[in-house]
């Protein structure tokens, strides 16, 4: 429970007591339907670490339509930081974007990047 609290407080989410808290739309009490999909995708995001997946896919529309400036940032970090400790793709881990912002990809990916475009693969 400790590690999951961890996790969910990287990704802006509080502890605000045991009960319910219809007001505090980050309380990590409250029920997952309660939250807007910003704070679900964050909810996934955490999962995916916690579960160590092998697999992460991100749809462009999944991260910009739903978050903020700030948020965007903070996912941004949070994914930079999730790259770094694969310890260069050594556990087999592979992150994929489906996402027309190349700033995006550049600023939050720093190891290899692959990029399929019209059947065409380049390597950056």
């Amino acid at each position: 429970q400790e590690q999951v609290e961890l996790e969910l407080k990287e990704l802006g989410f509080k502890h605000r007591g045991n009960a319910w808290n219809p007001r505090a739309a980050a309380d990590m009490n409250n029920p997952t339907t309660t939250y807007g999909s910003s704070w679900r995708l964050k909810m996934q995001l955490a999962c995916a670490k916690l579960l160590q997946t092998k697999l992460i896919i991100l749809e462009h529309s999944s991260i910009f339509t739903h978050l903020d400036v700030r948020n965007i940032a903070l996912i941004k970090a949070w994914l930079r930081n999730f790259v770094n400790n694969l310890e260069g793709g050594a556990d087999g881990t592979v992150l994929v974007f489906n996402c027309a912002d190349e700033v995006f990809v550049a600023d939050t990916c720093t190891g290899n990047i692959l990029e399929l475009h019209r059947e065409k693969v380049t390597a950056y």
